[in-house]
């Protein structure tokens, strides 16, 4: 499996890489984990990804611009078909047998973590093809959540990793 994830704080999943079993999947071959930092596509010299929501409202979200254009560089280095996930506590419980349907389905998943409100609506309109909230509580930063997962499984949590 092919997995990309765009998020803010790509050396946070340096780890996933380096240590445990799923550093044998790493050097089993038996999966891929291309991170994209949308810093990269800022377009200021500072990197700035966050700006107030299109339309107005609270808060700040992650840009459209460089959230897009991250999102198409993930598409691009895993190749083929991919989902594209959003965890973000808007979004609907994340139970086991999603979980399955996509490796089921799809060969290839990026997911966006998200920041501060979220992302920019636009970008969850033009290339999200859905959203999770795979946390019991809302917590800050949904990073972690792409290294483990927590499932929902007959009304329990249960964590999984993210192969």
């Amino acid at each position: 499996m092919k997995f990309a994830v765009v998020s803010l704080m790509p050396e946070m999943f340096d780890a996933i890489r380096s240590f445990g079993v799923t550093s044998r999947a790493f050097e089993r071959n038996l999966v891929t984990l291309t991170v994209v930092n949308p810093r990269t596509f800022a377009e200021d010299r500072h990197g700035t990804v966050d700006d107030r929501p299109y339309g107005g409202g609270p808060g700040m979200v992650l840009k459209a611009e460089p959230m897009l254009a991250a999102v198409k560089a993930a598409k691009a280095a895993v190749g083929g078909r991919p989902i594209v996930v959003h965890f973000s506590p808007r979004g609907k419980p994340l139970d086991q047998g999603l979980l399955a349907s996509w490796i089921e389905h799809f060969d290839e998943m990026v997911f966006l973590a998200s920041r501060y409100e979220g992302l920019d609506e636009r970008v969850i309109e033009s290339v999200v093809e859905w959203q999770d909230r795979p946390l019991d509580r809302v917590y800050p930063i949904i990073y972690l959540d792409c290294i483990v997962l927590k499932i929902r499984q007959n009304k329990r949590v249960i964590n999984k990793s993210m192969y």
